[in-house]
Protein backbone atom coordinates (compact mmCIF):
# COMPACT_ATOMS: atom_id res chain seq x y z
CA UNK A 1 0.00 0.00 0.00
CA UNK A 2 2.60 2.25 0.52
CA UNK A 3 4.45 2.28 -2.80
CA UNK A 4 0.90 2.82 -4.16
CA UNK A 5 0.69 6.27 -2.14
CA UNK A 6 4.19 7.39 -2.86
CA UNK A 7 3.27 6.49 -6.70
CA UNK A 8 0.26 8.86 -6.07
CA UNK A 9 2.18 11.74 -4.17
CA UNK A 10 4.89 11.59 -7.15
CA UNK A 11 1.79 11.71 -9.57
CA UNK A 12 0.48 14.37 -7.95
CA UNK A 13 4.04 16.40 -8.00
CA UNK A 14 4.08 15.66 -11.49
CA UNK A 15 0.64 16.82 -12.64
CA UNK A 16 -0.04 19.46 -10.20
CA UNK A 17 2.11 22.57 -10.50
CA UNK A 18 1.06 22.23 -14.89
CA UNK A 19 -3.04 21.93 -14.32
CA UNK A 20 -2.70 24.53 -11.56
CA UNK A 21 -0.59 26.56 -14.05
CA UNK A 22 -3.36 25.71 -16.28
CA UNK A 23 -6.23 26.92 -14.15
CA UNK A 24 -4.93 29.83 -12.94
CA UNK A 25 -2.48 31.41 -15.07
CA UNK A 26 -0.23 34.26 -13.64
CA UNK A 27 -1.58 33.78 -10.59
CA UNK A 28 -0.52 30.07 -10.43
CA UNK A 29 2.98 31.20 -10.11
CA UNK A 30 2.79 33.63 -7.28
CA UNK A 31 2.23 30.72 -5.18
CA UNK A 32 5.43 28.95 -6.08
CA UNK A 33 7.64 31.96 -6.21
CA UNK A 34 9.73 32.76 -3.50
CA UNK A 35 12.90 35.25 -2.15
CA UNK A 36 14.03 37.82 -5.12
CA UNK A 37 10.90 36.81 -7.29
CA UNK A 38 8.64 36.86 -4.48
CA UNK A 39 9.63 40.67 -3.25
CA UNK A 40 8.32 41.97 -5.94
CA UNK A 41 5.26 39.82 -6.77
CA UNK A 42 1.64 40.67 -6.51
CA UNK A 43 0.59 38.54 -3.59
CA UNK A 44 0.39 40.07 -0.40
CA UNK A 45 -0.63 37.22 1.39
CA UNK A 46 -0.09 36.50 4.71
CA UNK A 47 0.60 33.03 4.05
CA UNK A 48 4.62 33.60 4.04
CA UNK A 49 7.21 32.20 6.09
CA UNK A 50 10.76 32.69 6.44
CA UNK A 51 13.40 31.32 3.77
CA UNK A 52 15.76 30.25 6.17
CA UNK A 53 12.93 27.28 6.86
CA UNK A 54 14.76 25.50 4.27
CA UNK A 55 16.94 23.97 6.51
CA UNK A 56 13.97 22.28 8.15
CA UNK A 57 13.36 20.45 4.41
CA UNK A 58 16.87 19.12 4.58
CA UNK A 59 16.58 17.93 8.27
CA UNK A 60 13.31 16.36 8.15
CA UNK A 61 14.74 14.07 4.72
CA UNK A 62 17.74 13.64 7.16
CA UNK A 63 16.11 12.03 9.92
CA UNK A 64 14.20 9.67 7.88
CA UNK A 65 17.09 8.70 5.64
CA UNK A 66 19.69 8.12 8.92
CA UNK A 67 17.50 5.24 9.52
CA UNK A 68 17.92 3.76 6.46
CA UNK A 69 21.77 4.35 6.33
CA UNK A 70 21.54 3.10 10.17
CA UNK A 71 19.63 -0.05 9.18
CA UNK A 72 22.55 -0.27 6.51
CA UNK A 73 25.26 -0.17 8.42
CA UNK A 74 24.61 -0.46 11.66
CA UNK A 75 22.40 -4.01 11.23
CA UNK A 76 19.71 -2.21 13.82
CA UNK A 77 16.82 -3.76 11.50
CA UNK A 78 14.88 -0.59 12.49
CA UNK A 79 13.37 -1.10 9.24
CA UNK A 80 12.99 -4.53 9.33
CA UNK A 81 10.76 -4.25 12.53
CA UNK A 82 8.53 -1.28 11.52
CA UNK A 83 7.82 -3.53 8.59
CA UNK A 84 7.26 -6.32 10.27
CA UNK A 85 5.02 -4.34 12.78
CA UNK A 86 3.34 -2.57 9.93
CA UNK A 87 2.83 -5.38 7.69
CA UNK A 88 -0.70 -6.45 7.79
CA UNK A 89 -1.55 -2.53 7.57
CA UNK A 90 0.69 -1.26 4.98
CA UNK A 91 1.10 -4.21 2.80
CA UNK A 92 5.02 -3.66 3.05
CA UNK A 93 7.36 -6.00 1.42
CA UNK A 94 9.76 -7.92 4.23
CA UNK A 95 12.99 -7.77 1.96
CA UNK A 96 12.51 -3.77 0.68
CA UNK A 97 15.75 -3.37 1.50
CA UNK A 98 17.81 -5.52 -0.92
CA UNK A 99 19.93 -4.63 -3.78
CA UNK A 100 23.75 -3.05 -3.63
CA UNK A 101 22.12 -0.52 -6.20
CA UNK A 102 18.80 0.40 -3.74
CA UNK A 103 22.15 0.88 -0.47
CA UNK A 104 24.25 3.12 -2.64
CA UNK A 105 21.27 5.70 -3.54
CA UNK A 106 20.31 6.18 0.02
CA UNK A 107 23.93 6.82 0.82
CA UNK A 108 24.46 9.52 -2.13
CA UNK A 109 20.98 10.98 -0.67
CA UNK A 110 22.57 11.05 2.57
CA UNK A 111 25.29 12.83 1.18
CA UNK A 112 23.12 15.27 -0.82
CA UNK A 113 21.33 15.82 2.60
CA UNK A 114 24.24 16.41 4.49
CA UNK A 115 25.45 19.37 2.25
CA UNK A 116 22.69 20.99 1.49
CA UNK A 117 21.46 21.31 5.08
CA UNK A 118 25.44 22.55 5.63
CA UNK A 119 24.94 25.07 2.76
CA UNK A 120 21.46 26.53 4.18
CA UNK A 121 22.15 27.27 7.36
CA UNK A 122 26.04 28.20 6.33
CA UNK A 123 26.88 29.28 2.70
CA UNK A 124 22.99 30.79 1.68
CA UNK A 125 22.27 34.21 2.89
CA UNK A 126 18.56 33.89 3.67
CA UNK A 127 18.33 37.56 5.33
CA UNK A 128 14.80 38.39 5.26
CA UNK A 129 13.57 36.67 2.46
CA UNK A 130 10.33 34.34 2.50
CA UNK A 131 8.08 32.09 0.76
CA UNK A 132 4.38 30.94 0.82
CA UNK A 133 3.57 28.29 3.48
CA UNK A 134 2.99 25.94 0.62
CA UNK A 135 6.47 25.40 -0.17
CA UNK A 136 7.19 24.13 3.38
CA UNK A 137 4.13 22.17 3.66
CA UNK A 138 5.49 20.18 0.19
CA UNK A 139 8.86 19.91 1.27
CA UNK A 140 8.75 18.39 4.10
CA UNK A 141 6.51 15.70 2.73
CA UNK A 142 9.15 15.67 -0.50
CA UNK A 143 11.93 14.58 1.08
CA UNK A 144 10.92 11.98 3.42
CA UNK A 145 9.11 10.57 0.34
CA UNK A 146 11.80 10.57 -1.68
CA UNK A 147 13.91 8.27 1.06
CA UNK A 148 11.06 5.97 1.38
CA UNK A 149 11.18 5.56 -2.46
CA UNK A 150 14.52 4.50 -2.81
CA UNK A 151 14.27 0.69 -0.96
CA UNK A 152 10.77 0.46 -2.18
CA UNK A 153 10.54 -0.04 -6.12
CA UNK A 154 11.81 -3.15 -7.65
CA UNK A 155 15.80 -3.23 -8.66
CA UNK A 156 16.95 -3.49 -12.18
CA UNK A 157 21.24 -4.90 -12.08
CA UNK A 158 23.37 -2.38 -13.46
CA UNK A 159 26.77 -2.84 -14.77
CA UNK A 160 29.42 -1.80 -12.21
CA UNK A 161 30.76 0.68 -15.07
CA UNK A 162 27.43 2.23 -15.02
CA UNK A 163 27.08 2.31 -11.15
CA UNK A 164 30.53 4.18 -10.61
CA UNK A 165 29.91 6.01 -13.84
CA UNK A 166 26.86 7.64 -11.64
CA UNK A 167 28.55 8.00 -8.82
CA UNK A 168 30.98 10.29 -10.81
CA UNK A 169 28.23 12.23 -12.41
CA UNK A 170 26.61 13.10 -8.48
CA UNK A 171 29.59 14.46 -7.21
CA UNK A 172 30.27 16.80 -10.41
CA UNK A 173 26.75 17.98 -10.12
CA UNK A 174 27.32 18.23 -6.11
CA UNK A 175 30.25 20.38 -6.99
CA UNK A 176 28.64 22.90 -9.62
CA UNK A 177 26.12 23.30 -7.21
CA UNK A 178 28.01 23.95 -4.18
CA UNK A 179 29.85 26.50 -6.51
CA UNK A 180 26.95 27.86 -7.93
CA UNK A 181 25.55 28.47 -4.34
CA UNK A 182 28.77 30.34 -2.99
CA UNK A 183 28.94 32.83 -6.22
CA UNK A 184 24.79 33.75 -5.08
CA UNK A 185 26.11 34.01 -1.45
CA UNK A 186 28.71 36.04 -2.41
CA UNK A 187 26.59 38.82 -4.18
CA UNK A 188 24.88 39.28 -0.89
CA UNK A 189 26.15 42.22 0.62
CA UNK A 190 25.04 44.98 2.69
CA UNK A 191 24.00 48.02 1.08
CA UNK A 192 23.63 45.70 -2.83
CA UNK A 193 21.20 42.81 -2.06
CA UNK A 194 21.46 41.17 -5.15
CA UNK A 195 24.09 41.04 -8.01
CA UNK A 196 24.74 39.47 -11.52
CA UNK A 197 26.23 36.14 -11.04
CA UNK A 198 28.84 35.12 -13.66
CA UNK A 199 31.01 32.13 -13.63
CA UNK A 200 30.56 28.48 -13.41
CA UNK A 201 27.48 27.60 -15.36
CA UNK A 202 26.16 30.90 -14.54
CA UNK A 203 27.74 31.62 -17.98
CA UNK A 204 25.15 29.19 -19.26
CA UNK A 205 22.06 29.26 -18.04
CA UNK A 206 19.87 31.61 -15.24
CA UNK A 207 19.25 28.92 -12.78
CA UNK A 208 22.26 26.14 -12.92
CA UNK A 209 21.68 25.30 -9.11
CA UNK A 210 18.70 23.98 -10.73
CA UNK A 211 20.15 22.53 -13.34
CA UNK A 212 22.83 20.48 -11.22
CA UNK A 213 19.59 19.52 -8.82
CA UNK A 214 18.29 17.67 -11.73
CA UNK A 215 21.40 16.15 -12.47
CA UNK A 216 22.06 15.11 -9.03
CA UNK A 217 19.04 13.17 -8.81
CA UNK A 218 19.23 11.55 -12.65
CA UNK A 219 22.40 10.47 -10.90
CA UNK A 220 20.44 8.52 -8.02
CA UNK A 221 18.17 7.21 -10.77
CA UNK A 222 20.76 5.29 -12.39
CA UNK A 223 22.97 4.30 -9.46
CA UNK A 224 19.80 2.79 -7.88
CA UNK A 225 18.99 0.62 -10.95
CA UNK A 226 16.57 2.55 -12.79
CA UNK A 227 14.23 2.61 -9.81
CA UNK A 228 10.82 3.90 -11.46
CA UNK A 229 10.04 5.89 -8.24
CA UNK A 230 13.17 7.94 -8.46
CA UNK A 231 12.39 7.80 -12.59
CA UNK A 232 8.98 9.61 -11.34
CA UNK A 233 10.90 12.04 -9.25
CA UNK A 234 13.30 12.86 -11.93
CA UNK A 235 10.00 13.98 -14.05
CA UNK A 236 8.97 15.62 -11.17
CA UNK A 237 12.51 17.56 -11.52
CA UNK A 238 12.07 18.47 -15.08
CA UNK A 239 8.35 19.81 -14.82
CA UNK A 240 9.11 21.84 -11.46
CA UNK A 241 12.08 23.66 -12.91
CA UNK A 242 11.00 24.20 -16.68
CA UNK A 243 7.34 25.33 -15.96
CA UNK A 244 7.73 27.00 -11.98
CA UNK A 245 10.93 27.57 -10.80
CA UNK A 246 13.16 28.70 -13.61
CA UNK A 247 11.19 31.16 -16.40
CA UNK A 248 10.61 33.38 -13.16
CA UNK A 249 13.97 33.38 -12.13
CA UNK A 250 15.06 34.15 -15.67
CA UNK A 251 12.85 36.98 -16.24
CA UNK A 252 13.65 38.68 -13.05
CA UNK A 253 17.02 38.80 -14.07
CA UNK A 254 16.41 40.32 -17.39
CA UNK A 255 13.81 43.02 -15.75
CA UNK A 256 16.58 44.04 -13.15
CA UNK A 257 19.83 43.67 -15.08
CA UNK A 258 17.85 44.83 -18.70
CA UNK A 259 21.03 45.09 -21.45
CA UNK A 260 23.71 44.36 -18.69
CA UNK A 261 22.11 40.50 -18.84
CA UNK A 262 24.01 38.11 -21.32
CA UNK A 263 21.51 37.82 -24.33
CA UNK A 264 22.63 34.45 -25.16
CA UNK A 265 22.12 33.08 -21.40
CA UNK A 266 19.56 30.24 -21.29
CA UNK A 267 16.63 29.36 -18.21
CA UNK A 268 17.87 26.06 -17.34
CA UNK A 269 19.37 23.58 -20.50
CA UNK A 270 22.60 25.26 -22.07
CA UNK A 271 21.94 26.01 -25.43
CA UNK A 272 18.70 24.99 -25.42
CA UNK A 273 16.10 26.08 -23.09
Amino acid sequence: MLEYLLRGFWFLSITLPVTTKLALGGRAEELFKWGKTLERSRDHSRLLVPHSYFALFYLTGLIFNSILCADIWLGTSIIKGTVALFHPVLFLPETWLLGEGRWMAVVLLQFQLLRRLSESVWVVKHEDKKMHVLHLVFALAYYPALSLSIPLAGLTPIPRWLAVGGVWLFLWASLHQYTCHSILADLRRPGHPYGLPRGDWFDLVSSPHYLAEGVIYLAMFVVSGFNYLLGMNCLYQIVNFSVICCPPTHAWYQETFGKEYPKDRKILIPYIY
